[in-house]
């Protein structure tokens, strides 16, 4: 018995370091470290007849109101799940609508493009013509101004 006191003098002041190694602290606190640490499993064994019946033949008893409570809240749960399954759906189909009517307007935009593109090179092609027209008039002129001053 010394001997576990001896040895459990270190364990208990590092645990409790203010309290002192008396004889009765160290018993207190074996025996507390007994009970945090032990643990009991009690078995049986089905040895005699009887007692193998009553621990094999446990039956389980479900009476018509417990069985209607249950279907009760498995119907409640089916329509809520139900319902947020139908509230994912509708989004999905929304969701899928503006696509389809994004798709389509960017269609609608990209032929709507290439018409002005083909109109706005035609008006660049008149405005090249126009400034070309209007370069070779100014060089007319000047040219025809500077021969009339030669002379």
């Amino acid at each position: 018995m010394d001997e576990i006191l001896s040895d459990l003098i270190p364990v208990m002041r590092r645990e409790f370091p203010k309290r002192p190694p008396t004889n009765e602290n160290l018993f207190e606190y074996f025996m507390s470290r007994v009970r945090r640490n032990l643990h009991v499993i009690l078995c049986f064994s089905p040895v005699g007849e009887k007692f193998r019946n009553r621990a094999y033949r446990r039956s389980t008893h479900v009476t018509p109101k417990s069985y209607l409570s249950f279907i009760q809240g498995y119907k409640t749960i089916y329509k809520e799940k139900r319902s947020e399954v139908q509230t994912m759906a509708n989004r999905m189909n929304t969701g899928l609508q503006k696509l389809k009517e994004a798709s389509e307007s960017v269609a609608a935009l990209s032929k709507e493009l290439e018409v002005k593109e083909k109109e706005l090179q035609i008006a660049n092609d008149k405005a090249d013509m126009v400034s070309r027209f209007a370069f070779l008039t100014s060089v007319f002129l000047f040219e025809g101004l500077r021969v009339t001053s030669a002379r």
